[in-house]
């Protein structure tokens, strides 16, 4: 009985550490080539159910095509993490931070694998639900980072730009 409780308070503690270090390592993305591959690995070790981390470890394997040498291994790659990622979008479908990393991966692919049907979908579900609560991750440092993305990465209205503007 002590046992079931035990793993039940450390189980959470390690999927909410595994969510910060994910985070982190998504936005260092773009500082060290390779850093997709390590958020990956992470991921494929730490096996959950969690649909964010599962969306985490989609866009990992999609980002880290960069990293393969041969064309044949970066397709592969990007489309296993395509697959993680919408299997992510199909268990919540609500989830901002879900919708978020799908953009972030639609917004950085190159236009001739034709994967960036939901740029603007979900643009406007990420925007909105900041707009409506700018602590929805709990977590200030990680939203910044969001509306840093957005501005340097997603094509923006000027709307859209002062909404973020102002949010920041």
């Amino acid at each position: 009985m002590y046992l079931i409780w035990l793993l039940l308070l450390v189980l959470p503690t390690n999927e909410s550490g595994l969510l910060t270090q994910s985070r982190q390592l998504f936005f260092n993305f773009n500082t060290e080539k390779c850093t997709p591959e390590k958020l990956f690995d992470l991921l494929e070790k730490n096996n959950t159910n969690n649909p964010v981390l599962l969306a985490y470890k989609g866009s990992a394997k999609a980002s880290s095509a960069d990293c393969a040498f041969l064309p044949n291994t970066k397709l592969k790659r990007f489309n296993e993490g395509v697959k993680l990622i919408n299997e992510a979008i199909k268990l919540d479908k609500s989830n901002a931070e879900i919708r978020f990393l799908r953009l972030s991966v639609q917004s950085k692919a190159p236009g001739f694998l034709g994967y960036n049907d939901n740029i603007s979908e979900d643009k406007s579900y990420v925007l909105k639900a900041l707009n409506n609560n700018y602590y929805l991750w709990n977590d200030e440092s990680f939203t910044r980072n969001v509306i840093s993305f957005l501005q340097k990465n997603v094509e923006l209205t000027d709307q859209e730009s002062k909404l973020l503007q102002q949010l920041k």
